[in-house]
């Protein structure tokens, strides 16, 4: 029973090597992801706020490390009484530094609009930031992420205008389909 037992864990560590081994992006290959993450915003006023965050995203790659896409961040808050409710959509642009390989490093800058609810008012804006990261890929087709990402957010309610950072810690899952 021992040697069954042996021999499985051993199949199962070749399966899940050998379907590494072809991992990487490629030019022509389209990924969509979804990730989460607590964050911590501090706008201008000095008050920080933790939130939840959950995002999700559509990358095309031109070439085998050029990416462009875009994602949805949709974050809650809650800081005392105020409560708030952000949505943002960004186009992003990333350069992935080793694309042949199961761990792939990644940079990135980001442009969008978001709207925002805060207490019952509403009001919009726009965000502009960067990112970095990394895809380790667990099969040919899918990765485990971490994302830094940070944004600039600067929005207008009841014609005032608010300025904020907002950095996150993602984790997540994509998937990878095309060529």
């Amino acid at each position: 029973m021992k040697k069954l037992g042996i021999v499985a864990a051993t199949a199962l560590l070749v399966a899940l090597v050998s379907s590494t081994c072809f991992a990487g992006v490629k030019a022509g290959q389209t990924q969509v992801n979804l990730a989460g993450s607590i964050s911590s915003t501090k706008p201008d006023t000095g008050d920080k706020t933790t939130s939840t965050m959950i995002t999700t995203g559509l990358g095309y790659f031109l070439q085998d490390n050029i990416s462009l896409g875009g994602a949805l961040f949709v974050d809650y808050s809650k800081t005392g009484s105020n409560k708030t409710l952000t949505n943002v959509i960004n186009g992003q642009a990333k350069y992935h530094l080793a694309p042949k390989e199961i761990l792939v490093p990644y940079v990135g800058i980001q442009l969008g609009y978001m709207g925002v609810d805060m207490n019952g008012s509403s009001g919009s804006g726009y965000d502009y930031g960067a990112m970095a990261g990394i895809d380790y890929f667990i099969t040919e087709n899918a990765s485990l992420n971490v994302e830094l990402n940070y944004r600039k957010d600067v929005f207008k309610i009841s014609s005032v205008e608010f300025k904020q950072d907002t950095t996150a810690l993602l984790f997540g899952l994509s998937y990878f389909f095309g060529k």
